[in-house]
């Protein structure tokens, strides 16, 4: 039935901008990569516009900006540390890093 299919569709929840006055309307339906984080059960996804947070246990995921502290939008490369936190190089260069609340720059590669 109908009411199945919507239950399991994915609904986004937006994270509170860094940058309140921001408005980032990239497209993040282009994956690029991905990397799963088995201790606490997230995908990660890198696209043309952003970071995804999936939670595998969960229909919601995080989409994350520059509106939200990456250095940009598109992204190149990601890779999880030891504690499971995601680390992106950025196509306009740039690497930002999820502190388990919100992004940071990497200020050395500003």
């Amino acid at each position: 039935p109908s009411s199945q299919i919507a239950r399991f569709r994915p609904s986004a929840s937006t994270p509170e901008p860094v940058y309140s006055r921001w408005k980032n309307f990239a497209s993040q339906q282009s994956v690029r990569l991905i990397a799963v984080a088995p201790k606490s059960n997230y995908l990660w996804l890198a696209t043309w516009g952003g970071v995804i947070a999936y939670p595998q246990d969960d229909v919601s995921y995080k989409r994350y900006t520059s509106e939200h502290g990456l250095a940009g939008n598109e992204i190149a490369c990601l890779c999880l540390d030891e504690n499971e936190n995601p680390w992106v190089g950025h196509s306009e260069g740039g690497l930002s890093y999820f502190d388990g609340q919100k992004w940071q720059v990497y200020p050395e590669l500003r």
